[in-house]
């Protein structure tokens, strides 16, 4: 029995097994119920997740493609679930082609779809070299992850976009003046005490970050009573041996 069990626990699915079934799934669907019923676009959108998150965006992005066009048709251009399809379809796309895209999806009400969008756009504008669009991008972005938090209704889901609050406003500090990364990483930090509490690691990762840029902007006691609270927290919580620890460690030694 043990061993029996061992066997099963050791079996990984095939992804290539996987993905012809959610295909079959799809085309059953389609054929049992047409292709624009609501069970036909949910297996499709099921299909077109898994191919992406599986690695293979031009499958991902033909089957976006198909469930955008029925969206347009069946719910509207603007409704809300299109522009969430289109962040999907976004995702899955060359640049080129996914700012606009993107673009089309931050129009979304649904304030963690435009954040996930505005957010995306801050990205394509860094990598292009312009640092003041794709700041204008993230601080969008955080702005919408903070009425996401407030409007969320599952503790996971708040979770998550505490911890997505708190990435946007580090690479936001990055490549902003001081003032607006000071700012931009303590509502991030204010998000995740509240929603992931004030010892959690990531609400300690933020700190210690805010502590960096602080010390940077010659705030030192500000910086050394964050740091030293947050390097507490994180050994802690993720060993004296993990890489946020070091790198705490070290804006401590410079505070």
């Amino acid at each position: 029995m043990i061993v029996a069990m061992a066997v099963l626990l050791a079996w990984q699915p095939d992804p290539a097994m996987l993905a012809k079934l959610y295909q079959q799934a799809f085309e059953r669907s389609k054929q049992e119920y047409g292709a624009s019923d609501a069970r036909t676009i949910q297996a499709a959108r099921d299909l077109g997740l898994f191919l992406s998150k599986n690695g293979a965006a031009a499958g991902a992005r033909q089957v976006f493609l198909e469930v955008v066009s029925v969206d347009e048709k069946a719910v509207g251009a603007e409704a809300p679930q299109t522009l969430a399809d289109i962040a999907s379809l976004a995702n899955v796309s060359p640049p080129e082609a996914a700012e606009p895209l993107w673009r089309r999806a931050s129009e979304s009400p649904e304030f963690a779809v435009a954040a996930r969008a505005f957010a995306a756009l801050g990205q394509l504008r860094e990598r292009a070299g312009d640092l003041p669009g794709a700041a204008a991008f993230y601080g969008k972005a955080l702005d919408h992850e903070e009425r996401a938090v407030a409007a969320a209704d599952a503790i996971s889901e708040k979770a998550r976009l505490a911890i997505l609050a708190g990435g946007v406003a580090q690479v936001l500090s990055q490549i902003s003046e001081p003032p607006a990364g000071i700012a931009a990483l303590q509502r991030a930090l204010v998000i995740e005490r509240s929603v992931l509490g004030p010892r959690h690691p990531e609400t300690a990762t933020t700190q210690a970050n805010l502590a960096g840029v602080l010390l940077d902007a010659n705030a030192a006691d500000e910086s050394r009573r964050l740091i030293a609270e947050a390097l507490e927290i994180l050994e802690q919580t993720m060993g004296r041996d993990h890489p946020r620890v070091a790198v705490s460690a070290t804006i401590l030694a410079h505070g």
